[in-house]
């Protein structure tokens, strides 16, 4: 009669051979996993920066998207009524995102704490009246670790625009 199975080496082998293919692809699929984390990230902010300027246009009405402090730390998406830059009270919330620590992302002197959209779709500061001087600038969505990241360009007409960009920018 004869037996049916592996034998105790043959399973050992196996295993090996296992541990050994797993080791190379581990470190891959954590890059793979931030990689992923980042742009998805990136693709939260433009989709929110999107939203502020077609509900300012759709409501002629300045729409802000204001940082939590520093962007890494989560965002709002809210109807500025009083012009400021900030949500208060009383304004209506269109959107949030809570922080992420495990993604960089900071934006240039233009944009560091917000940006903010009039009526026309057009990129204005805020300054406490219903216009203000444009507003253009870049913020960079980077790896905490290193990694590709993405650059969001505001134009001054309002219109953003998203690329990658090389482990060396970030």
């Amino acid at each position: 009669m004869s037996a049916r199975g592996f034998t105790l080496v043959e399973l050992l082998v196996t295993l090996v051979v296992f541990t050994i293919v797993a080791g190379f692809a581990l470190p891959s699929f954590s890059k793979l996993v931030h990689e992923t984390r980042t742009h998805s990230r990136a693709q939260e902010l433009y989709q929110a920066a999107q939203l502020a300027r077609t509900s300012a246009i759709v409501h002629n009405r300045r729409v802000t998207l204001s940082a939590e402090g520093q962007w890494s730390d989560g965002w709002k998406v809210f109807v500025d009524d009083n012009h400021n830059g900030q949500w208060d009270l009383g304004e209506k919330l269109l959107a949030s995102a809570d922080a992420n620590t495990e993604i960089r992302i900071v934006g240039n002197q233009q944009v560091a704490n917000h940006v903010s959209f009039i009526g026309t779709g057009e990129s204005r500061n805020t300054n406490g009246t219903s216009g203000g001087a444009f507003q253009a600038g870049t913020i960079t969505v980077c790896a905490a670790e290193d990694g590709p990241g993405y650059e969001m360009v505001l134009a001054r007409s309002g219109r953003l625009r998203m690329r990658a960009i090389p482990m060396a920018q970030c």
